[in-house]
């Protein structure tokens, strides 16, 4: 495991809808610095993003791996969850709308579970968000700490109403 410090500011915005796409998005933004400060600049690093259920079960509920081109960026990066320029990765089928909507119940395959197969929604309930990252000198991706999703991007719930 490379020892890269992550030091961000995250921003969650939504957008609803992505001008070009038509569809919901979510962009998060941050910084990445290595442990002796510098700034991780490499020209083909991978983002690996994530909305799990916020329920002890952490179903996979979308899943995605876009790829950056960091030189020269001071360790910045934006990205945007379903605008396009990324590649899903997961077998949910569900949409991004769906994934934040606080109604009914959603099924997942037991092997994207660590336990159960079935979410519950609650109206009050988030969704987790975890993303890690590898450059071009990383042989496995590197995790940062899991994240609550709570009302930004629940605004994605409210225009279903």
């Amino acid at each position: 495991m490379l020892n890269v410090f992550l030091m961000l500011s995250l921003v969650f915005i939504v957008s609803l809808p992505l001008a070009n796409a038509g569809q919901s998005g979510i962009t998060y933004q941050g910084r990445i610095l290595k442990p002796d400060g510098k700034p991780l600049e490499g020209s083909n690093v991978q983002f690996k993003l994530q909305i799990r259920t916020p329920n002890g079960s952490r179903c996979l509920m979308y899943e995605e791996v876009q790829t950056l081109d960091m030189e020269n960026s001071g360790g910045l990066f934006s990205l945007t969850l379903n605008d396009g320029s990324g590649t899903r990765t997961d077998t949910s089928g569900y949409g991004l709308d769906r994934i934040f909507a606080n109604r009914g119940s959603f099924t997942f395959a037991a092997s994207k579970c660590s336990s159960g197969t079935t979410y519950n929604t609650s109206p009050e309930d988030g969704r987790m968000f975890y993303v890690s990252f590898k450059d071009e000198t990383m042989s496995s991706f590197e995790p940062m700490p899991a994240m609550n999703i709570n009302f930004v991007p629940l605004a994605i719930e409210a225009k279903q109403v």
